[in-house]
């Protein structure tokens, strides 16, 4: 008996709120071509927005990565806690990407993104990433 109340009670340790995933929560894949080269941003996120931005909305993710030609790569950032639109608190990433675009010159493409701090006030940001050669 004090098995089946222990089995019974990880189960519902684990599936509880605290545990599951938001239920707005979302994986989307942004895909585009630069240089002959795939480029595959991956965002977990939620529905909801960061309340009370200043001029713009700025999605609530919790990871993103880059895949550039099949090759995963994490960016090492921080989590701020953060006030949504649905007046909850939760952790979200400092820095989120919400563009890319491919630049291509004459010594080949570079992979452009830019995006917003999670702080809700903070500036837009833009940087290359990782030059992929022709």
């Amino acid at each position: 008996m004090n098995q089946l109340l222990f089995a019974g009670s990880v189960a519902w340790l684990f599936s509880s709120p605290a545990f599951a995933a938001p239920t707005d929560a979302y994986t989307q894949r942004d895909v585009m071509q630069c240089g002959g080269v795939e480029v595959v941003l991956v965002s977990s996120c939620r529905s909801v927005t960061v309340q009370d931005t200043e001029t713009h909305v700025i999605p609530v993710c919790s990871d993103q990565t880059i895949n550039i030609g099949g090759k995963v790569l994490r960016r090492d950032i921080g989590k701020v806690l953060q006030r949504t639109s649905d007046g909850a608190k939760t952790k979200m990433l400092n820095n989120v990407v919400v563009a890319m675009d491919c630049v291509t010159g004459s010594k080949g493409s570079l992979v452009s993104i830019g995006g917003y701090g999670g702080c809700g006030a903070c500036p837009e940001w833009h940087g290359y990433y990782l030059p992929i050669r022709e």
